[in-house]
């Protein structure tokens, strides 16, 4: 029986996750505070809530066209981690699953733009919002939708090990670049510590991991 790429990378994973835990509330935690006193109110929040909805949503559908059962879903503060048995799926099911929480953020993009949603603030903010979670998470790194992907597609081509330890690589080098700009945006702009404080936690996130 086919075993998923995340599920094979998710054995070798190290089990400790209090520091990158913490860091990820942190940057959440920032997050809120820019939205709530920098953007004048909740409303913005509410629009990047709605984003995230509309990423897992594609997720959730795209999932159920294909039969791809769900096994664990965990909420957190402005978050939420969906887990699928991939094990009877072919990989490119696991590439279309993944790709799909990004798609549907870029066709609320394409949808609000063609009815004129960018003549308000509202209508900016919201494309903003997703465009901005769609890249995001199209990144190759761990444990973003974009990792999952490239290690599907890879695995149809090459062994387990070998996709394994190249995702690895890849994760590592994005994870680290990403990093290193958010921390020249802080110290250019200084007004980005939610993204610097998330870019550690992914960072912190490919330290952590054992193979």
């Amino acid at each position: 029986m086919k075993n998923s790429f995340r599920t094979r990378y998710r054995r070798r994973k190290h089990v400790s996750k209090k520091a990158c835990r913490i860091l990820l509330v942190l940057a959440v935690a920032a997050l809120i505070c820019i939205l709530a006193f920098t953007l004048k109110g909740s409303f913005y929040a509410l629009l990047v809530l709605s984003a995230a909805i509309i990423h897992e949503a594609g997720h959730i559908l795209t999932a159920k066209l294909f039969g791809v059962k769900r096994v664990k879903s965990a909420a957190g503060l402005f978050s939420m981690s969906l887990k699928y048995d991939f094990s009877k799926s072919p990989y490119y099911v696991e590439s279309a699953v993944g790709f799909a929480g990004p798609f549907f953020n870029i066709a609320a993009c394409c949808i609000c733009a063609a009815f004129g949603g960018c003549r308000s603030l509202t209508g900016v903010f919201f494309v903003f919002s997703n465009a901005a979670l769609a890249l995001f998470n199209l990144m190759p790194i761990s444990p973003l939708d974009g990792f999952g992907i490239v290690g599907a597609v890879l695995s149809e081509i090459a062994p387990p090990d070998p996709v394994i330890r190249v995702s690895r690589v890849i994760s590592s080098l994005f994870s680290f670049a990403f990093f290193v700009l958010t921390v020249y945006i802080q110290l250019k702009v200084g007004a980005n510590l939610s993204l610097m404080l998330l870019s550690a936690f992914l960072l912190l996130n490919c330290f952590r991991e054992k193979y």
